[in-house]
């Protein structure tokens, strides 16, 4: 059975077909493939825009505005793609580095970091 186009699961969401939901429900369209880090860290500042973390296999992980600044610089920024000599840390071997990518509907935007896993 064919999941609906326009809703989702609450949780927020993304599908390997290429879909994006956030938590309320409202799927979005990748508009840009790969973002700066400083685009990023624009972004992560704005609390208009959502940003979510897509890591391995585990579920989105939304983050409030609130929790942006720190996660960013403490667990994203030392693991973006673009960071000199980044190797994975000692205890996740496999890691690969985060990537962001801007996806939209209408004037709603989402920053999606993913390890592209």
């Amino acid at each position: 059975m064919a999941k609906s186009k326009g809703k989702s699961s609450g949780s927020g969401r993304l599908s390997w077909d290429g879909r994006l939901w956030d938590p309320s429900g409202v799927q979005y369209e990748r508009e840009v493939e790969e973002l700066t880090r400083s685009e990023v860290f624009d972004f992560v500042r704005d609390a208009n825009i959502q940003v979510a973390i897509s890591h391995g296999s585990r579920p989105l992980r939304w983050l409030a505005p609130d929790q942006r600044q720190r996660v960013w610089r403490e667990e994203l920024a030392p693991n973006f793609h673009d960071e000199p000599n980044w190797k994975p840390p000692t205890g996740a071997p496999g890691q690969l580095p985060f990537h962001a990518e801007l996806w939209k509907s209408g004037a709603r935007r989402v920053v999606l970091l993913t390890d592209r896993d």
